[in-house]
């Protein structure tokens, strides 16, 4: 699985050791979610701002939210079916 993120919001240091994914880092959401609209990459970790250029028929599976602290307040995690087709 292909992931592109906001390097401005950050990821744990170990998010995809023990993961099949595959890692983008984006500076420019626009690029980012052009990629994610042409299916170079599979889901994104973006700022909420960004849902609403996303192309419809997109889900968002989890919502967290950091605190002043940079304190996770939710815990979430992706799953998909072992059949999907999503390459894990």
């Amino acid at each position: 699985m292909r992931i592109a993120f906001d390097d401005n919001l950050g990821l744990p240091v170990d998010f995809a050791d023990h993961s099949k994914c595959r890692l983008t880092a984006f500076h420019d959401l626009d690029s980012m979610v052009a990629a994610l609209d042409c299916r170079d990459v599979d889901a994104m970790f973006a700022p909420a701002g960004s849902l609403p250029y996303v192309t419809p028929g997109t889900y968002v599976v989890a919502q967290a939210t950091l605190g002043p602290a940079q304190e996770l307040s939710l815990r979430s995690m992706l799953c998909v079916s072992a059949s999907s087709d999503l390459g894990l």
